[in-house]
This record gives C-alpha cells, sequence and structure tokens, in this order.
C-alpha cells in the first residue's frame, strides 16, 4: 500500500478559478457594491475605513473581521483563499457581507456586543447574509491507519507525521500511517 495518495476530491480544480489577487481585487468591488445596494443599513460604514485581504493559510473558517475603534473606526476583513476554492465564489459573497455586518455591529455597539447577538442577526437579515459563520474547512491532510483505514486525525497543516508518515503508527491497529492529501482546496 502506498504511503501517500493524492486526491482532489468532490471540488474539482475549476477551469474559472481566480488566482488569490483576482480575488482580493473582486471582493474590493463586490464591498462598494453591497455598500451601494444597502446605503441604509451601512450608512456609517466608509470603504476607506475597510482593508480587505486574502489569506493563503485560513483554513477553520470563511473569514474573518478584525475592528479597531479609533477615530475613525477601522476594519481589516479577511477572507479564506482555501474557503474560495472549496466553495466559490457565491459563498464568498456571503462571507464578506457576513464580515461587514461585524464591522458596522462593532462600530454602533462597540467592543462588548454579542459577535451573533440580536443586533447582528438583525443587520445579517436586512442584507441577506448568512447568521452563522463557515464551518472549518475539510483538513488537508487525513492521516489513516494503513491496515483498515479508518481515519486517525486531520491536519490542516504539513507536519512530521504527513511528511514521514511510515515513522508513525496508528492506535486501531498499530500499523504505518498512510497521508491522503487534499489538493483541491488548498493551495
Amino acid at each position: 500500500m502506498p504511503t501517500t495518495s493524492r486526491s482532489n476530491g468532490p471540488h474539482q480544480h475549476k477551469t474559472d478559478e481566480w488566482p488569490l489577487e483576482r480575488l482580493e481585487t473582486e471582493i474590493e468591488h463586490y464591498v462598494l457594491d453591497v455598500l451601494e445596494t444597502y446605503p441604509e443599513a451601512f450608512e456609517t460604514l466608509h470603504r476607506d475605513r475597510v482593508d480587505i485581504s486574502v489569506s493563503r493559510s485560513l483554513y477553520r473558517a470563511g473569514g474573518y473581521c478584525e475592528s479597531e475603534l479609533d477615530d475613525p473606526p477601522s476594519h481589516q476583513i479577511v477572507v479564506s483563499y482555501p474557503a474560495y476554492r472549496h466553495w466559490g465564489w457565491g459563498r464568498v459573497r456571503d462571507i464578506v457581507r457576513h464580515e461587514l455586518c461585524h464591522a458596522i455591529v462593532f462600530e454602533r455597539y462597540g467592543p462588548d456586543v454579542d459577535h451573533h447577538g440580536s443586533e447582528f442577526r438583525s443587520l445579517a437579515d436586512r442584507v441577506g447574509a448568512p447568521v452563522k459563520g463557515e464551518s472549518p474547512l475539510p483538513p488537508r491532510f487525513e492521516l489513516r491507519c494503513g491496515d483498515c483505514e479508518r481515519v486517525v486525525a486531520g491536519l490542516y497543516q504539513a507536519s512530521a507525521r504527513t511528511e514521514n508518515p511510515t515513522k508513525y503508527r496508528s492506535d486501531c491497529c498499530s500499523m504505518p500511517l498512510v497521508v491522503i492529501e487534499n489538493q483541491s482546496t488548498y493551495p
């Protein structure tokens, strides 16, 4: 049995998939569209106070918003490139609206507001954003028992176990590990 194999899984590489820089540009344009489409919801949120970035290493969420209550407030919205590769542009748009809601709720109610409380839910409903954040992405690496193929662990980053799986044993059968890498989601 081979110690390493590669799987594209159910999400094959898309021919229309954007590189990271293009995704960042599309998100920036989309933020402008959202602010123009929902001016009453985002009336105090100015585009020049929202920085957008895309991360190749954010796996456990589709995105997040970090806000500072300076004068004026500022927001950093980070979107996961692996999430885009896994879920596509439609879900990224949902993630962006969700994070913009976090930004405006933070501005209006301060840092002690319940992150997904009534204020957030009300605003998310008005702009068609999902209230709950995304589930974590599937792990980049699955470590399996070399005998019974039971999944022993899921890892988001390479480690000694993914680099040298035969040096490690499964708990179930005490057999060397096999690594399955999900390449379709991870750049």
